[in-house]
């Protein structure tokens, strides 16, 4: 088990990183390996501590999950600007301070709430594999409750289905798939340029950012940073983008989740990211 000692390095090539949490920090089934709980839990928390320090990078989430889901789980609060609800939000956990997209105002928030009581509520009656997951503010999140099928397999009908009941006018929403569920947002509203607000905020490089995640959910900041890992248990497409970064500056782990999250740490601070 590599040294988190190495992890200062860090600082010469990097000044933030953003970590997923569903099937990147956290399993989405709740599956956990034996080994998480007892062992890489404690040793992210010890990174975590290392970042809230400034030793090393800040480390801040970037997650499609709502601030109530985040703020009760299990991770340590992260002293950095994190984005939360797919962009809905910037949040800085550990001093409890939130800020809202800067394109969401009185008008979108009537348009959303339109949607998740009326628009969707017709069309989950028509497909009963899927479910409006409650709790989030703007973000619309549509999830599955068959275990036996992907959340893909019902994307071409639930578009058709939404494009019917606003008369084939979706321009105003944008939406991303995740391992677990389609995410429905405000057009412009997504992770991609709430990194943008962050890098304004903290005078960040995004050519030195590192993104870590696992789908095509996470992409909006990953195609922005100037380095990449994922887990071994990521989206095909989320390794060829992984891949295409080089050698030197993006790393596809050898483990699962979190332990995976922990080596792409310790792979970029010993700078030997090959594979």
């Amino acid at each position: 088990m590599e040294s988190l000692d190495i992890l200062p390095k860090l600082k010469e090539t990097l000044d933030y990183i953003f970590v997923d949490l569903d099937d990147t920090l956290k399993p989405s089934n709740n599956i956990y390996p034996e080994d998480y709980h007892a062992v890489h839990l404690p040793r992210f928390a010890e990174i975590v501590r290392l970042a809230n320090s400034r030793v090393i990078p800040p480390i801040a989430l970037c997650t499609g999950r709502e601030l109530p889901y985040v703020l009760g789980g299990i991770f340590p609060l992260m002293n950095a600007l994190s984005i939360i609800e797919g962009g809905v939000l910037t949040c800085n956990l550990a001093r409890s301070t939130k800020q809202y997209h800067e394109k969401i105002n009185a008008q979108v928030r009537q348009y959303f709430q339109n949607l998740s009581t009326v628009i969707f509520p017709q069309i989950l009656e028509h497909i009963p594999d899927l479910y409006l997951y409650t709790g989030k503010e703007i973000n619309i999140a549509i999830q599955c409750r068959n275990p036996h099928a992907s959340i893909k397999d019902y994307e071409e009908l639930l578009i058709r289905e939404l494009e019917k009941r606003l008369g084939g006018d979706i321009k105003e929403l944008e939406y991303d798939l995740s391992s677990i569920a389609f995410d429905f947002r405000p057009k412009g509203v997504n992770k991609g340029s709430s990194f943008d607000q962050v890098c304004r905020v903290e005078r960040i490089d995004p050519q030195r950012v590192l993104s870590i995640g696992d789908s095509p959910g996470d992409f909006p900041i990953m195609q922005k940073v100037g380095f990449l890992g994922t887990p071994l248990n990521a989206d095909d497409l989320c390794k060829d983008l992984v891949t295409s970064k080089g050698r030197e500056r993006g790393k596809i782990a050898h483990y699962q989740g979190l332990q995976g999250v922990i080596e792409i740490l310790t792979c970029f601070a010993q700078q030997e990211c090959a594979g």
